[in-house]
């Protein structure tokens, strides 16, 4: 686990020890204890940290960037794959866990498929102006 703040150079190694069992819905935060070497002092009670878990499985996954992943009307994720040169498919997806700026595809792509990131949403608008009635 690495524990960082924008107010200090530094970023903070530990063990999560324990993470509450409810989540607060005002604020969409719950408890989680960090047992962490405290240099300098300047970790305080109720201070506020960016954290990121380190899991023990490994594993090999498909990723795509989060721009790339929309939404259709019954709020169903897919992403636009490129089938020729300047043809595109819609195909639905299921999507996994996100981490910053990137979104894991569990299903719906494969490796190697050409997925389209920036001008999806024009691609989405596209479709949809040319599916409507005049």
């Amino acid at each position: 686990m690495d524990a960082r703040n924008a107010s200090f150079p530094q970023t903070f190694h530990g063990v999560v020890s324990y993470i509450g069992d409810m989540i607060d819905p005002a604020t969409r935060t719950t408890p989680v204890r960090i047992v962490t070497q405290n240099t300098g002092g300047l970790l305080k009670k109720d201070l506020f940290v960016d954290v990121v878990i380190h899991g023990k499985a490994r594993r090999d996954l498909l990723a795509v960037p989060t721009a790339a992943v929309l939404y259709d009307e019954q709020n169903l994720p897919f992403v636009y794959v490129q089938v020729a040169s300047g043809r595109f498919a819609q195909r639905t997806v299921t999507i996994g866990g996100q981490q910053d700026d990137t979104t894991e595809v569990v299903s719906g792509v494969a490796d190697g498929d050409t997925v389209v990131s920036q001008g999806s949403v024009f691609l989405q608008f596209a479709n949809t102006y040319q599916g409507s009635p005049s």
